[in-house]
C-alpha cells in the first residue's frame, strides 16, 4: 500500500503589544514535538476523536503504538449511501451509514506523517492531509498555536522542471515560520529575523516575468527551496514544459511516498525506521543533489529585447491576491540581474515594504552580503 509523506510544523503564535513587545500572558508553549506527543496521548485516552467539517463527521481513531514514538491511527468519514435491498414488488433502497478510513503514521521525532493513498475515501491525499491538520489543530487551541501541514518532496524535481521549461513566467514560494530544520538549510533569506519582526504565519515571495524569461539560479535559491521541499512551506511554478503546454507546477503533483504492507500488522518498525530517516534527509547536501548554478535556457533571439541584447525585462504580476485575514505575509521581488542592467543600484536585503504603498507593487529586494560572508 502507498503511503504519502507530509511534515507536520507547530509555531507558537505570541500577541504583541500596541508598543511591539510580546504579552506577558501568553501561554507557555512546550516544545514542538512534546505538543505532538500531547495530541497523541488525547487521541489514545479517548480512543476516537470526533468532529465536523462541512456538515460531515470525521473520526480519528488510535491504533497502536509502532514502537518509539512512532504511531499509527485510522481517519475516517462518516457517509450515507443508498443501499439496495429486497421488497415486495421490486428492489428499494435503504439509506445506510458508511465510515470509510484511511491509516496514518506519525512519527514525532521527525514530525513526519505518513498518509495512506486510498482515492475511495479521499479523492487526494491532500484532502486526507486536511483532516488529519484539523484534528491537531482542535486539539491544540488552548496552546495558542498555529499547526501546517505540508507535503515533502525531493527538491530535483523542481529542478528538472526549471531545466526542461522553454519559457518560465512566474515562481511563487511560501515559507512558513523557522521552527524546524535549524541551520540545516541556510538561505540567503533570513527568515528568522524577518519572523521575529512580523511575526508572519506564511511569507510570499514572487517573482514573475510576463514575457516568460524568468531566469531562476539554482545558487541562490537552492537552500530555500530545500526547506520548501522538505515540508517547510510551499512554491508554485508558471512554465511552458518541454511539449509546449503552459502549465502551473504545484508541489503537490509529485509528493514523496513508500510502499508499506497492505496489513498494518506486518509494517517492520526497523524498515519502516529506515525510511522515515531517508525521508527526513531527502534534502540534504550529498544525496543526490546537483549544486550547480541552473539558468533558464534562452535563444539569442530571445535575449534581444528592443534591439538591446540581454536586456532583462521583468514585470510584476499581481494576478494572484492573498486574504489579509490568513496572515500571509506576500511580498513581490523584481529580478534584475546586476550583469544584464549596470545602471540598477546594488540589490540588498531590506525587507521593510515601502511605506504607504500598495502591497501589489511592494518591491523587495536581495540583501547586500557583507565581505566576510
Amino acid at each position: 500500500m502507498k503511503y504519502s509523506a507530509f511534515r507536520i510544523t507547530i509555531n507558537q503564535s505570541r500577541q504583541t503589544s500596541l508598543f511591539g513587545a510580546f504579552s506577558p500572558h501568553d501561554p507557555v508553549v512546550l516544545d514542538k514535538k512534546e505538543l505532538l506527543a500531547v495530541v497523541v496521548n488525547k487521541f489514545e485516552k479517548s480512543t476516537k476523536f470526533t468532529f465536523e467539517h462541512k456538515n460531515k463527521k470525521f473520526l480519528v481513531y488510535f491504533i497502536k503504538r509502532i514502537d518509539g514514538r512512532t504511531y499509527l491511527l485510522q481517519i475516517a468519514r462518516e457517509d450515507l449511501v443508498n443501499q439496495p435491498k429486497e421488497g415486495e414488488t421490486h428492489i428499494e433502497t435503504e439509506e445506510t451509514t458508511i465510515v470509510p478510513f484511511v491509516h496514518f503514521i506519525l512519527d514525532i521525532d521527525t514530525q513526519i506523517i505518513l498518509i495512506q493513498e486510498r482515492s475511495s475515501v479521499f479523492k487526494e491525499t491532500r484532502s486526507a492531509a486536511n483532516r488529519i491538520l484539523d484534528a491537531f489543530v482542535r486539539n491544540l487551541t488552548e496552546y495558542n498555536v498555529e499547526v501546517e501541514m505540508n507535503s515533502i518532496t525531493h527538491v530535483e524535481d523542481f529542478w528538472a522542471e526549471v531545466e526542461n521549461a522553454q519559457k518560465i513566467y512566474s515562481l511563487s514560494i511560501d515559507i512558513m515560520p523557522p521552527n524546524l530544520f535549524g541551520s540545516r538549510f541556510r538561505s540567503a533569506i533570513d527568515v528568522k529575523e524577518v519572523h521575529e519582526e512580523t511575526n508572519f504565519k506564511k511569507f510570499r515571495i514572487y517573482f514573475a516575468n510576463k514575457l516568460g524569461r524568468l531566469r531562476i539560479k539554482r545558487k541562490e535559491f537552492s537552500d530555500l527551496l530545500r526547506t520548501v521541499a522538505s515540508g517547510g512551506g510551499d512554491y508554485a511554478l508558471q512554465i511552458i514544459n518541454d511539449i509546449g503546454d503552459r502549465v502551473k507546477i504545484t508541489k503537490d503533483i509529485v509528493i514523496q511516498a513508500l510502499i508499506l504492507p497492505d496489513e498494518v500488522e506486518d509494517i517492520n518498525y526497523l524498515i519502516l525506521r529506515n525510511e522515515l530517516d531517508k525521508i527526513d534527509r531527502l534534502n540534504d547536501y550529498n544525496l543526490g543533489g546537483n549544486d550547480e548554478e541552473i539558468f533558464t535556457t534562452l535563444s539569442e533571439a530571445d535575449q534581444k529585447v528592443d534591439g538591446n541584447e540581454g536586456e532583462q525585462m521583468v514585470d510584476d504580476v499581481g494576478s494572484e491576491s492573498v486574504d489579509p485575514e490568513n496572515d500571509i505575509l506576500e511580498k513581490q521581488l523584481s529580478l534584475f540581474p546586476k550583469k544584464d542592467n549596470p545602471e540598477l543600484p546594488p540589490p540588498s536585503t531590506d525587507f521593510d515594504a515601502l511605506e504607504g504603498e500598495d502591497p501589489e507593487a511592494t518591491r523587495l529586494l536581495p540583501k547586500k552580503k557583507k565581505k566576510d560572508d
